[in-house]
């Protein structure tokens, strides 16, 4: 039996939680990043090519992941999926889903 190429897999949003504040409001630790909701969403690879036509650069790893009608996600927010925290580059809400192009931290 043959495996289909794409299936859905976890995706985690992640929550920021802010670093500590010093005497003056400099940043004495930066912010760390909490797992909140998991949602089914089809990630597939997105090759140079169609990086560059989406205006981004060549080089580097990034994932197209289509998640859920109603899932708020916006462009700087974190992923977690295939063990790696992502960063949300590009987000494009439809009626049906939302589909978001992820880079490496």
């Amino acid at each position: 039996m043959l495996l289909p190429q794409f299936r859905d897999e976890d995706v985690t949003l992640l929550v920021q939680v802010p670093g500590q504040k010093g005497r003056l409001g400099g940043e004495i630790s930066p912010p760390t990043y909490t797992p909140g909701e998991t949602h089914k969403g089809l990630v597939t690879n997105l090759g140079a090519e169609q990086a560059v036509k989406l205006g981004l650069a060549a080089t580097g790893q990034r994932w197209r992941v289509r998640l859920p009608a109603g899932v708020l996600v916006v462009p700087g927010d974190r992923l977690r999926f295939r063990g790696r925290d992502w960063k949300a580059a590009l987000v494009e809400v439809r009626t049906s889903y939302t589909k978001v192009i992820a880079e490496g931290v």
